[in-house]
């Protein structure tokens, strides 16, 4: 058996509330619930960034994902119709089926961790920086970038054209 320390309870917390998350977005009838279960589970994989001391990526998890994409699956669910009648009810074997492959992967997870022999030294730190990032971002990979940003304001832009015409036909 292994101590068990504060960090260790702390990313089994992390990572409870982001299969919680997971869970409730793959179980739930309710698509403003399934956003709401996505960004806990978004806000979770920020808590293990922060674990990991990798701040900037936790911010840029909590604004881009937690955030942004959840705004836009907010927009989606607004611009969209959805009948409550349209999801078929549950079967049978779904419930039984969830909890058979949790447990499985609970299982398979803490076998690992307790299998696992720490390693003898510690790994090297790199030496890249986020002054790095944003001179590669906005050198080399420029064009991609903005190609990007273009292809997202499209999108955006299509989804309003073809909402606006479906509310108009009705």
């Amino acid at each position: 058996m292994f101590p068990v320390s504060g960090e260790f309870v702390l990313f089994v917390l992390i990572a409870s509330c982001i299969v919680f998350g997971v869970l409730h977005f793959l179980s739930h009838p309710h698509v403003v619930h399934r956003i709401v279960g996505i960004s806990l589970s978004f806000l979770g994989m920020a808590g293990l960034y922060v674990m990991l001391e990798a701040t900037f990526i936790a911010a840029v998890q909590v604004l881009i994902y937690a955030g942004a994409l959840s705004i836009l699956m907010v927009f989606a669910v607004m611009l969209t119709r959805h009948d409550e009648t349209d999801s078929p009810p549950p079967k049978r074997w779904h419930h039984a089926g969830v909890l058979l492959g949790c447990s499985g992967l609970f299982f398979v997870v803490v076998y690992a961790l307790l299998a696992r022999t720490p390693p003898a030294t510690q790994p090297a730190m790199g030496t890249n920086t986020l002054q790095d990032l944003g001179i590669l971002l906005f050198s080399k990979w420029a064009f991609p970038f903005e190609l990007v940003s273009l292809l997202l304001t499209v999108a955006l832009v299509g989804a309003v054209v073809i909402a606006k015409r479906q509310g108009e036909s009705s």
